[in-house]
Parts: structure tokens; sequence; C-alpha cells
């Protein structure tokens, strides 16, 4: 039926998702729950956002100047 490979891969892909999901609710909530203000939430919110914004050119670039197994 399916290769080995392909389900992990969607496997892999499927918690990357459902962990990228997560993180926006949640987040902000863990942050105030540690006793911070909702502006630090929004703030920390905010940077997270900018990081993983400016860091996916880089990586993308990194990725796609490897060589492609076969």
């Amino acid at each position: 039926m399916l290769e080995r490979n392909f389900v992990l891969v969607c496997v892999a892909q499927l918690i990357g998702y459902v962990s990228n999901g997560f993180i926006g609710p949640i987040f902000p909530l863990f942050i105030v729950t540690l006793g911070y203000t909702e502006s630090v939430a929004g703030l920390a919110v905010a940077a997270l956002n900018v990081v993983s914004f400016s860091s996916r050119p880089v990586f993308g670039y990194l990725v796609d100047s490897g060589r492609a197994r076969r």
C-alpha cells in the first residue's frame, strides 16, 4: 500500500502543524499565568512571530542549497 517513508513524512508534518497550532492560543495564556500582563504576552507573541518570519528565508535557503539525496 503506502511506503513507510511516505507515512513517516506525513506523520512528521502532522505533528509539526499540530504543535504550531497550539502555540497561538496557549503561549499568551502561559505568559499570563507566569504573572506577566497581557501587554507583555502580546509583545512575546509579536517577538515570536518576528523571529519566525525573519528566520524562514534563511533556513529555506539553507535547505534549498543542499544536495538532493537519491
